[in-house]
């Protein structure tokens, strides 16, 4: 500094001045601080008076960049860290906890998968995580049940579809295409007679079925002896003869019939068939 007084006469003097860099103030703010895994968190670097960034996830990963979005792959909680610097190497660490909640599994079994109209179909619930549930089928029917049993009163196949939702309001679900297959009607039927007279026409008591997976026949005359039998009821048929190649006579018999259905609901079918020659 010069200074100059009413006589001409001056002086100067001279001082050093130091300035000193601020120190880093580190800090963020975040869009979520918790929520269902995968989470994707968008962090906002509000830190003063920093050049550099280091961000710690605390999962091994870390960043440089200034504002960065992460996504937490797992569940857990995450004590994740930013660590500034500034202008004069001096450093300023702020940490902020993310919590990832767990997702839950949604998984299902049908059993049995086919079944006859009205009959109870089983919905087995396998699913892991989950405290409520909400079962939709493609015909608008529903239930919150966790393992329901229902009946269907219309043939076809349905779409079946089960969300879940854990305790912390984290969701998943499940839809299996045509995983029911409801059929019309099961049966197994004999005429009421046929006519073995080797004319190629009527010549065997072939049944009239729908959805049957095996049977077993067995044809008594009016004594209650065994006339024909056979563990193959949908492809071997009686011609009229007894099991020792006898033509039996032209009377009234019995067949009792006992199998499957594709459903694996079993059966036991009993009537009479009137044979003509």
């Amino acid at each position: 500094m010069s200074a100059v007084n009413d006589y001409n006469c001056s002086d100067t003097v001279t001082q050093n001045i130091h300035i000193v860099a601020q120190d880093p103030d580190a800090s963020f703010s975040v869009d979520k601080t918790s929520g269902c895994m995968p989470l994707m968190v968008t962090f906002n670097n509000i830190s003063a008076y920093a050049n550099t960034y280091t961000w710690d996830f605390d999962n091994g990963t870390f960043s440089d960049m200034e504002d960065p979005i992460y996504t937490f792959d797992s569940s857990g909680t995450y004590q994740v860290t930013l660590n500034t610097l500034g202008d004069c190497e001096t450093s300023s660490v702020f940490s902020k906890l993310i919590t990832v909640y767990p997702s839950p599994n949604a998984d299902f079994v049908v059993e049995p998968d086919t079944v006859a109209v009205d009959q109870l179909v089983g919905f087995f619930n396998e699913s892991t995580g989950g405290l409520f549930y909400l079962w939709n089928f493609s015909n608008g029917q529903g239930t919150v049940e966790q393992t329901p049993r229902l009946r269907f009163t219309e043939p076809g196949f349905y779409d079946v579809k089960l969300t879940i939702t854990s305790e912390n309001g984290c969701i998943d679900s499940l839809t299996k295409k045509n995983s029911l297959y409801v059929i019309n009607d099961l049966y197994f039927k004999y005429p009421t007679g046929f006519t073995p007279n080797n004319d190629q026409n009527n010549d065997e008591l072939t049944p009239y079925y729908n959805m049957v997976e095996e049977c077993q026949v067995t044809i008594y005359n009016r004594l209650s002896q065994v006339v024909f039998y056979t563990d193959d009821g949908l492809n071997e048929f009686w011609d009229g003869t007894k099991m020792n190649g006898k033509k039996c006579a032209q009377e009234v018999y019995v067949w009792k019939a006992t199998g499957k259905y594709i459903n694996g609901q079993v059966f036991t079918e009993v009537g009479s068939v009137t044979l003509l020659r």
